[in-house]
Order: C-alpha cells, then sequence, then structure tokens
C-alpha cells in the first residue's frame, strides 16, 4: 500500500519563494488583485506570465504599430495593453512585418472556405 495520503488542500503550482517588496508596490499589487477577483500569489503569476510573453519594448513598439500604422481605436489598444496575450494574432502579425488587414482577409478566406 502507497504510504503517502492525500491530505486535501490545493494542487501544488510549483516550488514556492519568497520576494520583499515595498510596502507602497505591495499595496498596489493587492489593489490590483482586488480588483480582478484573484489572491495575490495568483496576480502575481499572471503578471510575471504576461510580462514574459510580451516584453516592455516590444510592447511598447507594437502598441505604436497600432495606434500609427494600422489606426486602431485607443479603447482597443487600451485592452492590447492589459492583456497583450489576448491579441495573439496582432502580435505575430507585428512580428513578421505585416498588416492587420492582411489578417481580415485571411480571417475572410478561411470563412469562405467553411
Amino acid at each position: 500500500m502507497d504510504d503517502e495520503r492525500d491530505v486535501g488542500g490545493r494542487p501544488p503550482i510549483g516550488p514556492a519563494f519568497s520576494v520583499r517588496f515595498p510596502p507602497t508596490l505591495m499595496d498596489r499589487v493587492d489593489a490590483a488583485a482586488a480588483a480582478e477577483g484573484c489572491s495575490r500569489a495568483a496576480w502575481l503569476r499572471i503578471a510575471a506570465e504576461d510580462r514574459l510573453h510580451v516584453g516592455r519594448a516590444e510592447l511598447a513598439s507594437f502598441v505604436l504599430w497600432l495606434l500609427d500604422e494600422e489606426a486602431v481605436d485607443h479603447m482597443e489598444v487600451a485592452r492590447v495593453i492589459e492583456k497583450p496575450w489576448a491579441y495573439q494574432d496582432w502580435l505575430e502579425t507585428f512580428r513578421r512585418g505585416g498588416t492587420l488587414d492582411e489578417l481580415d482577409e485571411a480571417d475572410l478566406a478561411a470563412a469562405g472556405a467553411d
């Protein structure tokens, strides 16, 4: 018989580690987590994933491209800044030097094939 017993609790996500934040930063993190309805730990995991997905310099260039070259509405660009991973197709188009019009044409062609 296996000596390990399921004692309940949350499943492990990964190894724990400690980080020291200035109190004002911790307050901002806690407020952001509360606003999104998640724990501090969950919010920090999401923030880390976001930052690893699109670096600050690339995000800045991507946003300028959306505003200046693609004429995307400012409110939509704000959503891109908040959750760039949700705009993976736009980001890939930017990375390869394409245009959003090309992406729209590909979507229309794919829809017509159905």
